[in-house]
């Protein structure tokens, strides 16, 4: 509050560097553990677990917890643009 210069850069820096790991732990899962898995799993259980992710991405409490999440992201956005508006001021 109050136009706190250093907690919003801190604030992005941090959001930068979590999203940095974000990535190269998707990259590894997607060229490593992915591959490996695609290599070893009968093709019954790869069908069935494609079956569960396609039910986990279409369930109420997934969709809720998608929503929730977006709306969070909102409310911070605005947050930080508007301490960033004050800051400007």
């Amino acid at each position: 509050e109050g136009g706190n210069t250093g907690a919003v850069a801190l604030f992005c820096r941090a959001a930068r560097d979590f999203s940095a790991l974000l990535r190269a732990h998707i990259m590894k899962e997607d060229h490593v553990l992915f591959v490996m898995a695609d290599m070893r799993l009968p093709d019954a259980e790869k069908e069935k677990l494609a079956d569960d992710f396609q039910d986990a991405e279409t369930s109420g409490e997934a969709c809720r917890t998608k929503a929730e999440l977006l709306r969070s992201l909102e409310r911070l956005e605005r947050e930080i643009v508007n301490e960033n508006a004050a800051v400007r001021s």
